[in-house]
């Protein structure tokens, strides 16, 4: 389960959702290329990509999810 977390400060209310959500799925998505398992990288990436929509920039993680999901898939 993955958490959506915004960062905002207390005082001010203002923050960043976007360098939060990549401080949330940057572990995630290491995690499942170091694994190695498609289905995972699959699930990851769909999230990832529904949190980029949403909140900004994810491009490094979601390539790197791609590329290995289209390494792993051609074996």
């Amino acid at each position: 389960m993955f958490m959506f977390v915004t960062g905002r400060c207390a005082m001010t209310g203002k923050g960043s959702d976007i360098r939060m959500s990549r401080a949330v799925y940057d572990p995630a998505i290491r995690e499942a290329l170091t694994l190695g398992e498609v289905g995972r990288m699959k699930s990851v990436l769909k999230r990832a990509r529904k949190v980029q929509a949403e909140t900004g920039n994810l491009s490094a993680g979601i390539a790197d999810l791609e590329a290995a999901i289209a390494r792993l898939e051609k074996r």
